[in-house]
C-alpha cells in the first residue's frame, strides 16, 4: 500500500519534470518519470493510482500526451483486460481522460 500524500507527491513531481523537459534525453534523469515508469513494472496498481491522479490535474498538452503514449500505454500493454473497468469508467466521467487514454490506445 502506499499513502495518498505520497501518490500526491509523485505526480505532482512528475508533471513538474515532464513540463519542465522537453527532449527525451533530458527525461532520463528526471527521478519521478523514471520513478512511475519503474512502478508500471513493479507496481502496476500504485502506478494505476498515480496516473489516475496525474491525470485530474490540469495539464498541459505536452503531458497529456506523455502520460497517455507513455505511463499509461505500457501499463495497459502489460496488464491486457486488468484494469478496463476503472478505465471505462474515468474515460466515461472525464473527458480528458478520455483524449488521453485514447492516445494511448492509437498513439499520437
Amino acid at each position: 500500500m502506499i499513502a495518498e500524500r505520497e501518490i500526491e507527491s509523485i505526480s505532482q513531481g512528475w508533471i513538474q519534470e515532464f513540463e519542465s523537459q522537453s527532449f527525451p534525453a533530458e527525461r532520463d534523469e528526471a527521478g519521478f518519470v523514471l520513478k512511475l515508469d519503474e512502478l508500471v513494472y513493479q507496481s502496476p496498481d500504485i502506478a494505476f493510482q498515480i496516473i489516475e491522479t496525474i491525470a485530474t490535474k490540469n495539464l498541459s498538452m505536452w503531458a497529456s500526451e506523455g502520460l497517455g503514449v507513455g505511463p499509461l500505454r505500457t501499463l495497459r500493454a502489460l496488464n491486457p483486460g486488468t484494469y478496463t473497468q476503472e478505465l471505462n469508467k474515468l474515460c466515461s466521467s472525464s473527458k480528458k481522460f478520455n483524449v488521453i487514454h485514447q492516445m494511448a490506445l492509437d498513439g499520437l
